[in-house]
């Protein structure tokens, strides 16, 4: 009869529904399951990184106190290097006026007294050295000047040009 059609159709539809429900729904458990994992997984990576992180940051500190020492010590550098040179052209000033005015000699051995504590052991050789210690000291005797035989003629090596 109909009834009875209708009840056989309609358990085959109900069963029919119920499996694929149950189907899906075992779909879907494997699927939060999956992204538990992924999420176990993301958070173990993310926990890395901060760790990364944190490891970059230290060495970030460090190196940059590293650089800013490492920078302290060449300006120190810089300015032993700067003040040796200026003593030095100090000294050779000094030294060429009192080629003229030996009044200037003991300023003159005081520049060079001073240059010599700058330049410290680098930058001359031990002949150098000995020679602006002698003479600082005023140990040093110069080597005479040998007389000079052009005395009164000077014209004859200046030349004079017309211009036109």
């Amino acid at each position: 009869t109909k009834f009875e059609y209708w009840c056989m159709n309609s358990a085959k539809t109900l069963t029919k529904a119920i499996d694929e429900e149950k189907s899906k729904e075992a779909r879907l458990q494997d699927k939060i399951a999956s992204l538990d994992k992924s999420a176990e997984v993301l958070t173990a990576e993310i926990a890395q990184l901060q760790k990364e992180i944190q490891d970059l940051d230290v060495e970030e500190t460090e190196a940059t106190d590293a650089r800013t020492s490492a920078n302290a010590l060449y300006e120190e550098q810089s300015s032993a290097h700067t003040e040796t040179i200026k003593a030095i052209s100090d000294a050779i000033a000094a030294l060429e006026q009192s080629k003229a005015d030996t009044a200037t000699l003991l300023v003159s051995r005081q520049r060079v007294s001073r240059a010599l504590a700058l330049l410290g052991a680098t930058g001359a050789s031990a002949e150098e050295r000995q020679r602006l210690v002698a003479f600082a000291s005023g140990e040093y005797e110069p080597k005479d000047r040998p007389d000079l035989k052009a005395s009164g003629d000077q014209e004859s090596h200046v030349k004079k040009y017309s211009f036109k």
